[in-house]
C-alpha cells in the first residue's frame, strides 16, 4: 500500500477518535469518568470486585480496537478487577430514539445501521465474536478479568468456590 493508504487509515482513526469523543462529551453529563474512576478505586480498596462494563459498544463510533484498548487500560490504572464490553442492541422501543441521535451527530452512520439493525435487534453474531476476541486480548494486556468468563468471583477478587453437586430429592410416602 502506498502513502495515500497510510494517510486515509490516519484520517479513518482520527474520526473514530473524534466521533467516540463526541460520545464521552454527550455521556459526560449523565455519569462523569473521573468520578466512576475514582468509585472504582475506592471499592477496590475495600475488597469489593469493582470493575467496568463498557455498554454500550457503538459500531463505527466506540469499536475501534484502539478505543476498546485504551477503556480497558483506563479501567486498569482505576484499580478494576474486571472490563467487559457488550454491543449495542436496538429494540423497537429505542430503536427510533436511537437513529434520531445518529441522525443529529453521525449521519454518515445511518445506511450502516440500517443494514446491521433495520431488520435485527441485535449485532450480528460475528460481530460479537470479533468484540469478544477485542476485548479478551485487552483484559490480558492490562491484567483485567473479563467478566463474562466462567468463573465469577467473590468480593475480594478470588475465584468463587464451585457449588457442591445438587443432592437428589427423595420422594416422601404421603398418603399411604
Amino acid at each position: 500500500m502506498g502513502q495515500g493508504a497510510d494517510e486515509l487509515r490516519e484520517e479513518i482513526e482520527r474520526t473514530r477518535e473524534d466521533m467516540a469523543a463526541t460520545v464521552d462529551a454527550i455521556g459526560a453529563r449523565v455519569s462523569p469518568r473521573l468520578q466512576a474512576e475514582r468509585q472504582i478505586g475506592r471499592l477496590r480498596e475495600k475488597g469489593i470486585a469493582a470493575g467496568v462494563f463498557c455498554s454500550p459498544v457503538m459500531p463505527g463510533i466506540n469499536d475501534a480496537p484502539r478505543l476498546i484498548d485504551a477503556m480497558a487500560k483506563r479501567a486498569s490504572e482505576a484499580g478494576a478487577l474486571f472490563f467487559s464490553a457488550n454491543p449495542l442492541f436496538l429494540k423497537p422501543c429505542s430503536r427510533e430514539t436511537y437513529f434520531g441521535f445518529l441522525r443529529q451527530h453521525f449521519p454518515e452512520l445511518v445506511p450502516e445501521y440500517n443494514k446491521r439493525f433495520g431488520k435485527a435487534d441485535f449485532a450480528a453474531p460475528e460481530y460479537r465474536r470479533e468484540l469478544s476476541v477485542t476485548v479478551k486480548d485487552a483484559c490480558r494486556r492490562y491484567g483485567l478479568r473479563h467478566r463474562l468468563d466462567e468463573e465469577a468471583v467473590t468480593l475480594d477478587g478470588r475465584k468463587k468456590p464451585a457449588r457442591a453437586a445438587a443432592s437428589t430429592q427423595i420422594s416422601l410416602p404421603i398418603g399411604a
